[in-house]
C-alpha cells in the first residue's frame, strides 16, 4: 500500500479461529510476528488484517493461526501443525508497482462550494450574459435574478449572482472553520446556473470573473494551505458548444459531425413528445441541451485531456472532481490519469460513482470516489434509523474490503451535496442526529467534505431546494453547531490517527442502538462511540480489550475523564449521544 509498508488481510469462516498472527522472513533468524487483529464478519465470513512497515524489497510470510487452544501455520503449500519456511509465501516488491495517492488528501477537510449560490462580492458581473438563454428568457432580465440574497428562493432557472470575489472574502471565514480544500461545481462558461452544460472548457464564466481572476484566486488559496479541486464534464457539453452549434448549422459537412453521437438529420426547428431531442442525438438524461460526446473520437479526447491538464499548468488547481464518469468509457479515464498524473504527480483525480467503484480503483484510472456508498450508511443509520449498529458497520468494512487501501484513505466522504437533499433535512432537523453524523464523518478514514452552509444549519430538500444561498447573515446562524464542526476538525488535523490510522469495530449493541470502532497509529488511540437512540444507556466497556495496558479514557469534546477498573469502564451515555475518547496507557 506504500513503498515501505504492506497490508495482509485474511479471510475465514465466521467465528472459526481464536488469534491470528503474520509471521514476516520465517526461518532467516530475523524473524517477526506481526498480530493481525479482527476487522468484521461479512457473509458468514471474517476478515482480520496487519499493516506493517517494510525496509526489504523480498519478502516471505506465513500465517500463525491458533484455535481451540492449538497452534497451526498457513503456508504457500498447506495447512501444518508445524512451521515450515520452505513453504512460506514469497514476493518481490520491486515488481509490484504501488498504486499511489495524493497524501495531501488524507489528511485533507474539504468544503464544496456551489458558486452561483456561496457570496456575490462583484455586483458588476451579474449581467454579463446577454446572450439569450434556451428558453429565450435573457439573464438580466428583472424576474431571473433575485436581489433578495438571505430570503431568496432557487429555482432551476434564477441567479443570485456568486462569484469568484465572493469566494476570495470568505477565505478567512473558511480557515477559521479549518478546511484546507474546496471542491468547486462547475465554473466554465456556460448560460445556466449549475454550469453543468459547458460553452468553453477553457474559459470561466465571466458571471463569476475571468481567466486571470481564477489563477489568483488558486494562487491566494493555496498559499493558505487550501487546495483546489474543479469539476469536470467531460460526458456532455452545453448544446451552445461551439461544435454542436456548428453540427446544427451544417449536418454532416460539419467537420464536428463525430464529435457527439448524431442518430438522424435535420433537426427539427423545435423539439416536441413526438420528435425528442434523443430521438436525434444522444443526450444526457434525454435532456436536449446537454449533448453527449463521442469520447471514441481521437479530436475529442484531445480536446478533453487537454482541459484536464491545462488548469493543472495554467492555474496551479490540485485535482479534478469527475462528473458522471460511469458514462464515459474505461479507456478515456486511462488516458486521462496519464495526463494529469504527467502534469502534476500529486493531483487528485475523484470520480462521481453512486455504487460499488472497484472497476476504477485499480491504480489506472481514478485515486477515489465520491463516498456516496457512506453517506447513503449515514443516512439510514442516523437519519432515518432503519439500520441496526451490526448493519451500519458491515456497511462501512464492505467499503474498506471492497477497495485498496490507498484509495479507501481518499475517498470524499459527504453526507450530502447539491445533488442530494440537505441531510439536516432527512434527519427532519433533529440536530442531535446530525452531530452524530458530522462525528462518524470527521473520524473515519477517508477526507470529510462539508456541504457549504451545513455548518451553520442549512437545510433543503431535493434539487434545486438544496441549493439555497449561503446564509451570511450571523444571527441566523446555529453558533453551537458551528463550533461543534470547527472543534471536530480541529481535532482530526491534530491527530493523524483519525485520518490514516487503523479502523475496526470495537462495540455494538443492536439492542441498545449503541455503536463504537477504534481509530489507531502511533499518535495515539481513538475510541469513537456513538448512542445512536432517544434513550440513555449504560454500558461496561472492556478497555483491556485495545490494549491490556489502558488505563483510562479522555473525552475530547466535552472534557471528562474515565479511569478503568479491573480493565473496565462504566459509561452512562445521554439519548442521541456521541463521543470521541482518546485512550490513555
Amino acid at each position: 500500500v506504500a513503498e515501505d509498508r504492506i497490508l495482509f488481510i485474511f479471510q475465514t469462516r465466521e467465528n472459526d479461529v481464536n488469534k491470528l498472527s503474520v509471521i514476516l522472513n520465517p526461518g532467516t533468524g530475523s524473524e517477526k510476528e506481526i498480530p493481525m487483529h479482527f476487522l468484521s464478519s461479512t457473509d458468514g465470513l471474517d476478515f482480520y488484517e496487519a499493516i506493517t512497515k517494510i525496509n526489504e524489497r523480498k519478502l516471505s510470510f506465513l500465517f500463525k493461526v491458533e484455535d481451540g487452544g492449538k497452534i497451526f501455520y498457513f503456508d504457500s503449500k498447506n495447512i501444518s501443525k508445524t512451521l515450515k519456511s520452505d513453504n512460506a509465501f514469497s514476493v518481490d516488491l520491486d515488481k509490484i508497482e504501488v498504486f499511489k495517492t495524493p497524501d495531501w488528501v488524507k489528511h485533507a477537510v474539504f468544503y464544496q462550494i456551489f458558486p452561483e449560490r456561496f457570496y456575490n462580492a462583484d455586483p458588476a458581473n451579474d449581467q454579463n450574459k446577454d446572450k439569450p438563454r434556451p428558453t429565450g428568457t435573457p439573464w438580466n432580465l428583472s424576474d431571473s435574478y433575485l436581489e433578495s440574497w438571505e430570503t431568496g428562493k432557487p429555482s432551476w432557472g434564477n441567479y443570485f449572482g456568486g462569484d469568484l470575489k465572493g469566494v476570495e472574502e470568505k477565505i478567512p471565514y473558511m480557515e477559521e472553520l479549518g478546511i484546507t480544500a474546496i471542491y468547486f461545481n462547475p465554473i466554465f462558461e456556460s448560460l445556466s446556473n449549475h454550469k453543468y452544460d459547458t460553452i468553453n472548457y477553457l474559459q470561466i464564466d465571466d458571471n463569476f470573473g475571468t481567466n486571470e481572476h481564477f489563477k489568483s484566486l488558486v494562487k491566494t488559496l493555496n498559499a493558505k494551505g487550501i487546495n483546489v479541486v474543479l469539476d469536470g464534464v467531460f460526458n456532455h457539453t452545453a448544446d451552445e458548444f461551439i461544435q454542436f452549434e456548428d453540427i446544427k448549422k451544417n449536418g454532416p459537412k460539419s467537420q464536428y459531425y463525430n464529435w457527439f453521437h448524431i442518430k438522424k438529420w435535420p433537426f427539427p426547428e423545435n423539439f416536441d413528445d413526438k420528435n425528442k431531442p434523443s430521438d436525434y442525438y444522444d443526450c444526457w438524461w434525454g435532456f436536449g441541451d446537454l449533448p453527449k460526446l463521442n469520447t471514441d473520437n481521437e479530436d475529442v479526447r484531445k480536446m478533453l485531456l487537454n482541459v484536464g491538464s491545462f488548469w493543472i499548468n495554467e492555474a496551479g488547481i490540485d485535482g479534478w472532481r469527475l462528473d458522471v464518469p460511469n458514462e464515459v468509457p474505461h479507456p478515456f479515464w486511462k488516458e486521462f490519469r496519464k495526463v494529469v498524473k504527467g502534469a502534476d504527480p500529486n493531483a487528485y483525480i475523484v470520480g462521481e460513482i453512486w455504487d460499488n467503484a472497484y472497476a476504477w480503483l485499480k491504480g489506472d484510472e481514478f485515486d477515489a470516489v465520491m463516498n456516496y456508498r457512506f453517506k447513503d450508511a449515514c443516512t439510514d443509520f442516523f437519519a432515518k434509523r432503519t439500520i441496526t449498529p451490526s448493519e451500519f458497520h458491515k456497511r462501512q468494512m464492505a467499503i474498506l474490503l471492497d477497495y485498496p487501501r490507498q484509495a479507501y484513505l481518499v475517498l470524499l466522504n459527504l453526507l450530502d451535496s447539491h445533488d442530494t437533499e440537505r441531510f439536516l433535512t432527512l434527519c427532519n432537523g433533529d440536530k442531535d442526529r446530525f452531530k452524530l453524523a458530522v462525528l462518524c464523518q470527521m473520524t473515519m478514514p477517508g477526507a470529510p467534505m462539508v456541504y457549504y452552509g451545513d455548518e451553520i444549519g442549512m437545510e433543503g430538500g431535493k434539487d434545486p431546494d438544496n441549493r439555497r444561498p449561503m446564509r451570511w447573515n450571523k444571527e441566523t446562524w446555529d453558533t453551537t453547531l458551528l463550533e461543534y464542526y470547527k472543534k471536530l476538525i480541529k481535532i482530526r488535523k491534530q491527530y493523524t490517527a483519525l485520518s490514516t490510522g487503523e479502523y475496526y469495530g470495537f462495540y455494538m449493541d443492536d439492542r441498545t442502538g449503541v455503536y463504537s470502532y477504534i481509530r489507531k497509529d502511533e499518535t495515539g488511540i481513538f475510541l469513537v462511540l456513538f448512542n445512536n437512540t432517544n434513550n440513555a444507556n449504560s454500558i461496561s466497556l472492556q478497555v483491556n480489550r485495545i490494549d491490556e495496558k489502558v488505563t483510562g479514557l479522555s473525552e475530547l469534546l466535552q472534557g471528562k475523564e474515565y479511569t478503568a477498573e479491573d480493565g473496565k469502564i462504566k459509561l452512562d451515555l445521554e439519548p442521541n449521544s456521541g463521543y470521541l475518547f482518546k485512550v490513555k496507557m
